[in-house]
């Protein structure tokens, strides 16, 4: 998100300094290149997570909830999307008090979508926290739940 905000600050300035500002459909006179830094992020942090995802749930279900595991997975997916709707949502309706022009406005350049993205980056920083802090208050359940199986199959 903090390399859309850059690239868009970036954009957003070029198109008000090339006469844009009133035109939200004005050609921006700027290389495509500006969005690969974010779009190969994007790329490799979907693909890791998928992959650590089913990794997790086949490791921490029992097989026969596998499946089960996969669908909770796609459900959290889904949630995400609609939460992300909701955020967007507020963000439009509490940047425009006052009269203000929204941070998503239908014309990109009199927007600040670049705010949008820094704010963005802010939840997705305390995202990362709140992960960290589960992440070091998750225990050993693996390790566990094969110690309590061997004890009854020594019986």
């Amino acid at each position: 998100m903090a390399t859309w905000a850059i690239v868009e600050s970036i954009r957003r300035d070029r198109a008000i300094k090339q006469g844009f500002y009133n035109d939200p459909t004005g050609v921006v006179d700027m290389s495509f290149v500006w969005l690969l830094p974010h779009n190969i992020m994007t790329g490799l942090s979907e693909a890791f997570f998928a992959i650590a995802q089913n990794e997790f749930f086949y490791c921490e279900f029992p097989k026969s909830m596998s499946s089960i595991a996969t669908s909770i997975g796609q459900v959290g997916i889904s949630l995400s999307n609609l939460l992300a709707s909701v955020i967007l949502s507020a963000v439009d309706s509490l940047s425009r008090i006052g009269g203000k022009e929204s941070w998503v406005s239908d014309n990109l350049n009199k927007g600040h979508y670049d705010y949008y993205f820094w704010f963005l980056a802010g939840l997705s920083t305390f995202n990362v926290l709140y992960y960290l802090l589960c992440s070091k208050s998750y225990g050993p359940l693996k390790s566990e739940f094969n110690e309590d199986n061997s004890d009854e199959r020594e019986e």
